[in-house]
Protein backbone atom coordinates (compact mmCIF):
# COMPACT_ATOMS: atom_id res chain seq x y z
CA UNK A 1 0.00 0.00 0.00
CA UNK A 2 1.01 3.63 -0.33
CA UNK A 3 2.33 5.89 2.40
CA UNK A 4 1.53 9.59 2.86
CA UNK A 5 3.52 11.70 0.37
CA UNK A 6 4.80 15.15 1.29
CA UNK A 7 5.01 17.66 -1.57
CA UNK A 8 5.95 21.32 -2.00
CA UNK A 9 3.88 23.36 -4.46
CA UNK A 10 5.82 24.35 -7.60
CA UNK A 11 3.99 27.66 -8.07
CA UNK A 12 6.55 30.48 -7.58
CA UNK A 13 4.09 32.63 -5.61
CA UNK A 14 3.01 29.80 -3.32
CA UNK A 15 5.67 27.27 -2.35
CA UNK A 16 3.15 25.80 0.11
CA UNK A 17 3.40 22.30 1.50
CA UNK A 18 0.74 19.67 0.98
CA UNK A 19 0.23 15.96 1.47
CA UNK A 20 -1.18 13.34 -0.85
CA UNK A 21 -3.00 10.66 1.09
CA UNK A 22 -2.64 6.97 0.25
CA UNK A 23 -6.29 6.93 -0.86
CA UNK A 24 -5.67 9.81 -3.32
CA UNK A 25 -2.50 8.13 -4.59
CA UNK A 26 -4.34 4.88 -5.26
CA UNK A 27 -7.13 6.75 -7.06
CA UNK A 28 -4.78 8.79 -9.28
CA UNK A 29 -2.22 6.10 -10.05
CA UNK A 30 -4.95 3.51 -10.60
CA UNK A 31 -6.28 5.68 -13.41
CA UNK A 32 -2.85 6.34 -14.89
CA UNK A 33 -2.70 9.95 -13.68
CA UNK A 34 0.38 11.69 -12.28
CA UNK A 35 0.52 12.89 -8.70
CA UNK A 36 -0.19 16.64 -8.41
CA UNK A 37 2.71 19.08 -8.27
CA UNK A 38 0.60 22.07 -7.19
CA UNK A 39 -1.43 22.50 -4.01
CA UNK A 40 -5.22 22.45 -4.17
CA UNK A 41 -5.66 26.23 -4.00
CA UNK A 42 -3.13 26.81 -6.82
CA UNK A 43 -4.82 24.16 -8.98
CA UNK A 44 -8.19 25.87 -8.43
CA UNK A 45 -6.69 29.29 -9.21
CA UNK A 46 -5.08 28.01 -12.43
CA UNK A 47 -8.29 26.25 -13.45
CA UNK A 48 -10.35 29.43 -12.95
CA UNK A 49 -7.81 31.47 -14.94
CA UNK A 50 -7.86 28.96 -17.81
CA UNK A 51 -11.68 28.94 -17.86
CA UNK A 52 -11.77 32.75 -17.86
CA UNK A 53 -9.33 32.92 -20.77
CA UNK A 54 -11.29 30.30 -22.71
CA UNK A 55 -14.52 32.23 -22.17
CA UNK A 56 -12.81 35.44 -23.30
CA UNK A 57 -11.58 33.72 -26.46
CA UNK A 58 -15.09 32.52 -27.21
CA UNK A 59 -16.43 36.05 -26.78
CA UNK A 60 -13.56 37.53 -28.77
CA UNK A 61 -12.47 39.82 -25.94
CA UNK A 62 -9.24 40.23 -24.08
CA UNK A 63 -9.00 38.26 -20.83
CA UNK A 64 -8.63 41.13 -18.37
CA UNK A 65 -11.35 40.09 -15.96
CA UNK A 66 -13.18 43.43 -16.17
CA UNK A 67 -15.35 42.90 -19.27
CA UNK A 68 -18.44 41.92 -17.30
CA UNK A 69 -17.62 43.52 -13.98
CA UNK A 70 -20.89 44.95 -12.59
CA UNK A 71 -18.93 47.38 -10.42
CA UNK A 72 -17.12 48.94 -13.38
CA UNK A 73 -18.19 52.50 -14.16
CA UNK A 74 -19.02 53.37 -17.74
CA UNK A 75 -18.46 56.89 -19.00
CA UNK A 76 -21.01 56.87 -21.82
CA UNK A 77 -24.77 56.50 -22.14
CA UNK A 78 -26.25 53.64 -24.14
CA UNK A 79 -26.27 55.86 -27.29
CA UNK A 80 -22.49 56.52 -26.82
CA UNK A 81 -22.93 60.16 -25.77
CA UNK A 82 -20.70 61.18 -22.85
CA UNK A 83 -22.23 61.19 -19.37
CA UNK A 84 -22.02 64.42 -17.38
CA UNK A 85 -19.18 64.32 -14.85
CA UNK A 86 -19.84 64.62 -11.14
CA UNK A 87 -18.06 67.43 -9.37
Amino acid sequence: MYSKVFRICIEPDCGGEFYITPKDQAYLLGRGLALPRRCYSCRQKNKAEAERQLAAQRLGTEATGTENDPNKWHDVWADNTPKPTKE
